[in-house]
């Protein structure tokens, strides 16, 4: 008798519609999961922005502090350097962050975030005790979801929603601006000059007592900042427009208020007064 023998059959492969149905299971796992993974990518990303903005209101009330007998020191202060550029527009934001790393392009005007390093700006060491000593970028100036680089001065036309090439704190040295919106109300909505912001700010500081101060905003990121262009008190027709904050939502953005707090909320960038915050007078 012959010995049982055992038959091999070759390993069966998968058939063609095996694989499809493979491939259609993954794609709908990740077309279900892509949104939440973007969800929470950005709410790490607002996490850290707040964090940053915390810093810079905790550094900015130091500040106050230290310079108690005159506190309209900072809406604005030429630092003592230039780097011998002669730079043409003059900008709120100069009184911290750090030196743009992203150097303006040949033919473009040079704005004083392009000139001064973190060393010469006011705040900067309050920010980090070594910034006498180095150019160091800032990163409490720095939230991750900066998108655009546009910076919204009086004058200009709206600045769109659009993704920009390069960040702001990469062309303006920081990604929050300190509030000088201020200013239009006693401009009388128009043009001003930077420089006046001193002669404003006496004006504007006897309302920062008590309550109030949890209404102002003191340091908003600079999409707000260009969004509110020309916002207007409520009831008075706006050119503004409504856009999307750095953390993509529609007309929600970072804010640092004068009394240290600071908040991701809704703010309609077309007035000067939207849900519990103000850009004038508290």
């Amino acid at each position: 008798m012959d010995p049982i023998r055992s038959v091999r059959h070759p390993p069966r492969g998968f058939t063609l519609i095996e694989l499809l149905v493979v491939i259609a299971i993954i794609a709908l796992l990740v077309a279900i999961l892509m949104p939440a993974l973007a969800k929470a990518r950005e709410s790490g990303y607002k996490t850290k922005c707040l964090a940053n903005l915390r810093s810079v209101m905790t550094s900015t009330l130091m500040y106050f502090e230290d310079h108690a007998q005159n506190r309209v020191i900072a809406w604005y202060t030429w630092p003592a350097y230039s780097g011998g550029y002669s730079f043409q527009t003059y900008t709120p934001w100069v009184w911290g962050g750090f030196m743009s790393p992203q150097r303006p392009l040949p033919g473009e005007d040079w704005m004083d975030c392009d000139a001064y390093p973190a060393r010469f700006r006011p705040l900067s060491r309050f920010m980090d005790p070594f910034a006498d000593q180095n150019d160091s970028v800032l990163g409490a100036f720095i939230c991750p979801g900066d998108k655009s680089n546009k910076a919204g001065l009086i004058g200009q036309g709206n600045l769109g929603d659009a993704e920009d090439a390069y960040a702001s704190w990469q062309t303006n040295g920081t990604s929050f601006s300190l509030n000088a919106r201020f200013m239009q109300g006693y401009a009388g909505g128009g043009w001003y000059d930077i420089s006046d912001a001193d002669e404003y700010a006496k004006r504007l500081v006897p309302h920062l007592i008590g309550g109030k101060t949890s209404r102002f905003v003191m340091w908003n990121e600079m999409g707000m900042y260009s969004a509110t262009l020309n916002a207007k008190p409520p009831g008075i027709p706006s050119g503004a427009e409504q856009r999307r904050g750095w953390h993509r939502k529609w007309s929600t953005w970072s804010m640092g208020f004068a009394d240290g707090h600071a908040a991701h909320q809704f703010y309609d960038t077309r007035l000067t007064v939207s849900a519990g915050a103000t850009i004038w007078q508290p």
